[in-house]
């Protein structure tokens, strides 16, 4: 757990018991990985690209909507945004990249590479 939470840098995120660690347990192996491979999400980087050329917030917004099981209400909720302003991001994340949200095995393969990349930050 110390591990988990050094390697994240964010303890906070992260619960108290060790068998609620969830991903969080396998971040570093996965990073170590990535980096052998050289491995980089094309999707993540093009929308982290676009962030920080128009000041969006897609990468938070994609972080959020996967954390929220890809629900539009809780998570305009939690980014306190109108659900349109969520439509709209949603829809310039997915006209900017190939994410399929209606795919699991992506969706858990994108939240990994977003701690991953929040942890590089």
């Amino acid at each position: 757990m110390i591990n988990a939470a050094k390697f994240i840098g964010e303890p906070e995120q992260l619960p108290f018991q060790y068998s609620k660690l969830g991903i969080f347990r396998y971040l570093e192996m996965i990073s170590n990985h990535h980096a052998k491979t050289n491995y980089i999400n094309t999707d993540l980087e093009i929308l982290q690209k676009k962030d920080l050329e128009s000041q969006t917030k897609l990468l938070q917004t994609l972080e959020i909507y996967l954390l929220n099981n890809c629900r539009i209400k809780p998570t305009s909720e939690q980014l306190y945004i109108h659900t349109n302003t969520l439509k709209y991001r949603l829809n310039q994340i997915t006209d900017l990249t190939s994410i399929d949200f209606d795919d699991f095995h992506s969706r858990m393969q994108l939240y990994i590479d977003l701690q991953l990349i929040k942890q590089r930050s």
